[in-house]
């Protein structure tokens, strides 16, 4: 029986073909590639697929009266040889046992050691013992065109990369019970107890050690896909990249920075042109955040601009931005209430509050349930490298409430946008009453998001780390008073020096139509659906 969809999509097609005119090559690529590829092998992974033409041993095999001894397929779990595939036209429906005979010299070859030998003909599929096989029919498993349905289950049991490991203990602790149900002698049962005790005692740290390595080889690979990812975003996706609140890496801000410096000529200033102007439009407050690594990533670098054959002051710039992102882009003239910068560096505060308050005290039964989801049907090795907990789910519900919120208000002129953010405090005032969900799992998480704007923000304390980061560039090019001044702070100086919203007005009250009802329940739809995914 079929597990899930892509089990009875292979069953369908299997049952769908005549396999008469196949020969090996057709069996090789188009019936045992997708069944791998189904049972969790893939080329250059962990359970990597070794063909013929990269098997290279020491000392080959020969068979009488054939050439030498050739295997199409070696899948590996975790990179060590469990199983080989022989590969057999399908013009005979009937395979036989010279067949296994031919694929049993390689499988007990010590270099290879393969426990399983798994024969394909596209009507059927055989699967031996290699230390048991005595005859053709001392199979483990026969699965063919014509029972599949039935039986597909258990050959994934055998051969799933994500299941051998238990079915072969399983099936060695069977025999290990089969022998000892025929045993006379107690001191033997007792031996067997012991020497399994030191088997287990030895292989522990070896276990321990396997998953530190899976860990580790997933963390590089990983990163290796992330660096190669965000050299082949397109420059749209770069942008939006740089302006998500819960992700605040600088690796954005550089890729921009090695993006302008690979490009000539005035396509160059455009691109540096259209990252100044989004600081200067209506972006959250981790784009401009961005940009002070970029401009910083631009001067390390060297990089020079023009704009019609006048240079560019970087360093100019650079101060200019630290200077508003470090004031919440609070003009030095005119009422402040005016100033949509200044508006739009609060609102983005409490846009984050908000999300985290409403996902700690409404999305974490939600979030649980997608945690306990995960743990029960990711494989181990999953689990290793990523580890699921609520802590790391309400990331991305923050992400999304904190959008929401951020694209119903931001829009609006700067009076209307104070106006909001008033009404959002009175909702904060809400929410503070009622108490925080804790985390069911142990863990916890280490964000700052409801403090956002009262003693920690993204756009004073990211400039502040960034600049930090970028001392030595900085100093090489010549700090001015201003970026010298804002190094020299103490943490304590930084967060006293929040700016504070605006007060309301004395005569100030609530607005008639603000959307309460609307954001809490567009907000309890987004955990819903993040629980139905």
């Amino acid at each position: 029986m079929a597990d899930n969809i892509f089990e009875q999509q292979f069953i369908a097609f299997w049952k769908s073909k005549d396999f008469t005119d196949w020969n090996e090559i057709d069996i090789r690529e188009d019936f045992i590639a997708p069944l791998l590829n189904l049972l969790g092998y893939a080329k250059n992974t962990v359970d990597n697929i070794i063909r013929e033409q990269s098997l290279n041993l020491q000392e080959k095999y020969h068979r009488i009266g054939r050439k030498q001894i050739e295997i199409d397929y070696i899948p590996t779990l975790r990179l060590k040889k469990f199983w080989i595939i022989e590969a057999k036209p399908g013009k005979d429906k009937d395979m036989n046992f010279g067949d296994l005979l031919q694929a049993h010299f390689y499988a007990i070859h010590p270099e290879i050691n393969a426990r399983f030998i798994v024969m394909i003909n596209g009507w059927e599929i055989r699967v031996y013992d290699a230390l048991v096989a005595n005859t053709w029919d001392d199979y483990l498993c026969l699965c063919t065109q014509k029972n599949c349905e039935l039986n597909f289950n258990e050959l994934v049991q055998i051969l799933g990369s994500k299941s051998m490991t238990a079915y072969l203990r399983k099936y060695i602790l069977a025999t290990v019970k089969e022998s000892l149900m025929v045993e006379v002698d107690v001191q033997k049962a007792e031996e067997l107890k012991s020497d399994v005790f030191k088997i287990y005692m030895d292989t522990l740290p070896v276990i321990r050690k396997n998953a530190d390595d899976l860990k580790m080889q997933w963390w590089r690979k990983a990163e290796k896909n992330e660096a190669e990812w965000l050299k082949t975003m397109t420059l749209e996706h770069l942008f939006i990249f740089m302006d998500r609140p819960t992700d605040a890496r600088g690796m954005y801000g550089m890729e921009l920075a090695r993006r302008i410096k690979e490009i000539e000529g005035e396509e160059r200033h455009k691109l540096y042109r259209k990252m100044i102007q989004i600081c200067y439009g209506r972006p959250h407050n981790v784009f401009r955040v961005q940009c002070i690594v970029a401009l910083c990533g631009l001067l390390e670098a060297g990089v020079i601009l023009e704009n019609n054959n006048q240079p560019v002051d970087i360093k100019k710039d650079l101060i200019s931005l630290v200077t508003y992102n470090m004031n919440y882009w609070l003009w030095p003239i005119g009422d402040p209430i005016e100033h949509i910068g200044h508006a739009l560096c609060h609102l983005d505060n409490i846009c984050a509050r908000l999300a985290y308050k409403f996902s700690r005290r409404f999305g974490m039964e939600p979030l649980k349930e997608i945690v306990n989801s995960k743990l029960q049907t990711f494989a181990i090795e999953d689990l290793l490298v990523n580890a699921p907990t609520i802590a790391k789910e309400i990331v991305g519900s923050v992400r999304l409430i904190h959008e929401l919120l951020w694209f119903k208000f931001m829009g609006q002129d700067s009076r209307e946008i104070w106006n909001d953010i008033w009404n959002l405090q009175e909702t904060e005032k809400l929410l503070d009453i009622i108490p925080q969900v804790d985390y069911s799992d142990g863990d916890a998480d280490f964000l700052w998001f409801d403090q956002y704007g009262l003693t920690f923000d993204i756009l004073r304390v990211g400039t502040y780390n960034e600049l930090h980061s970028f001392k030595t560039v900085l100093e090489q090019v010549g700090m001015e008073p201003e970026i010298n001044e804002i190094l020299s702070m103490s943490r304590e100086d930084l967060k006293r020096g929040l700016p504070k919203p605006l007060e309301k007005p004395a005569n100030w009250a609530l607005k008639e139509k603000f959307p309460f009802d609307d954001i809490f329940n567009q907000v309890l739809n987004l955990n819903n659906l993040s629980k139905s995914d």
